[in-house]
């Protein structure tokens, strides 16, 4: 009951064909709710942006699909047995649609 809840969420922006590749950015918005007593918790809202490239590509995909396959989280820079950062690690599985041939 003392650990934080969160919530991860990724969207993808206009993919980008350069050359052989296609490059898709990716947003990851992710939210901790740290509890507390009453008005003490704390939510706290962290947006990651970054890129993935597939090689070997002639044309813009159709769809973007991202799963997550794998979540670790848990506290970390732990000293006396205070947790002073919380860590939140996915696996993620993403997929384009080529256009029809």
């Amino acid at each position: 009951s003392i650990q934080p809840s969160t919530s991860l969420a990724y969207s993808t922006g206009t993919p980008i064909l350069e050359g052989t590749t296609v490059f898709v950015p990716v947003t990851a918005r992710l939210t901790i709710v740290t509890p507390g007593c009453g008005c003490n918790a704390k939510t706290q809202l962290f947006t990651e942006q970054f890129y993935v490239a597939f090689q070997g590509q002639t044309a813009l995909p159709t769809a973007v699909t991202i799963t997550s396959v794998g979540r670790i989280q848990g506290g970390a820079c732990v000293r006396c047995g205070k947790a002073y950062a919380y860590s939140v690690n996915d696996s993620l599985t993403i997929t384009i649609t080529p256009p029809a041939a």
